[in-house]
């Protein structure tokens, strides 16, 4: 429910006309979002995802299950983890590298680390065959419900939910106070990328933990920006989209078993960084 309130406070934002929001117009000098200009961004996310079902093959067992849950796990919070300078990364989080082509256009690479975790002992339905030794799982499967315990599976993108992409990105100026000091943006764009996980699974006691190739992503997000001092940038934005991950590793043996999945996902983002002017012409 907090993200749709989220979009629905946007939406009556961005319907305000300008002049209702906008202060001394008339001495702002500086565009932050100004052909030629380059921004760095670092910050961290809450993600969720739907739910999905997981088909297995491998030596021994061909099987899907159905409908599994999985939630996200953001580090608490903790100075020492999200200030400290070797810990930066343990948490989910964001990198945004981007450069405006045009006034309000910008094109950007972004680096979403979610993290995303099957929950534990939930209930499935499970379809196929398993035939491994000295397993008790081993059976043929018609659709009968199994618990997702532990000794049967874990199933973690954790290190992590890597979605590597490039977006194309529309600002546009809602207000800019004290001459530039201040000036708040909204903004919308569309991204397609790699996904990149380092996933964490074990299936019967024998695991994976290797950063791969699965698959691809696109999205879609909606946001706001605040530009302060003409150098300073806050962000907040929205962003959901949809994974298909069909090489997903299951072990490490020389030919690695494999599983696939396809899940739609959602994000919050809050985001600080630079806001870079180069060779730019900073009046409008």
């Amino acid at each position: 429910m907090k993200w749709q309130i989220s979009i629905l406070a946007f939406v009556l934002l961005i319907s305000q006309p300008r002049s209702a929001i906008s202060q001394d117009a008339g001495e702002a000098t500086f565009n932050p979002h100004a052909k030629g200009t380059l921004f760095l961004y670092w910050g961290y996310n809450r993600s969720a995802y739907t739910n999905s079902n997981i088909h297995f093959e491998g030596t021994g067992y061909n099987f899907e299950l159905e409908d599994v849950i999985a939630k996200d796990r953001q580090t608490p919070f903790d100075p020492a983890i999200y200030l400290g300078l070797t810990t930066l990364t343990i948490p989910q989080y964001n990198i945004s590298v981007g450069y405006f082509l045009k006034d309000g256009w910008s094109l950007s690479f972004n680096a979403d680390h979610m993290k995303y975790v099957m929950v534990a002992n939930q209930k499935s339905l499970i379809t196929g065959f398993i035939n491994t030794d000295n397993s008790r799982y081993s059976n043929n499967y018609e659709g009968e419900t199994i618990t997702l315990t532990r000794d049967f599976l874990e199933f973690e993108h954790t290190d992590g939910l890597n979605y590597s992409n490039l977006e194309l990105t529309r600002f546009c100026e809602l207000s800019s106070v004290q001459n530039s000091k201040l000036i708040l943006s909204c903004f919308g764009g569309v991204a397609s990328g790699l996904m990149i996980p380092r996933s964490n699974i074990k299936f019967l006691g024998e695991g994976s933990d290797k950063f791969h190739i699965a698959g691809f992503g696109i999205s879609g997000d909606v946001g706001l920006s605040l530009t302060l001092w003409k150098c300073l940038g806050f962000q907040y934005k929205v962003k959901g989209g949809y994974i298909n991950m069909p090489d997903i590793l299951i072990n490490t043996r020389e030919m690695p078993d494999r599983a696939k999945q396809e899940f739609w996902f959602i994000e919050h983002l809050l985001s600080i960084g630079a806001v870079i002017p180069i060779n730019v012409n900073k009046q409008r």
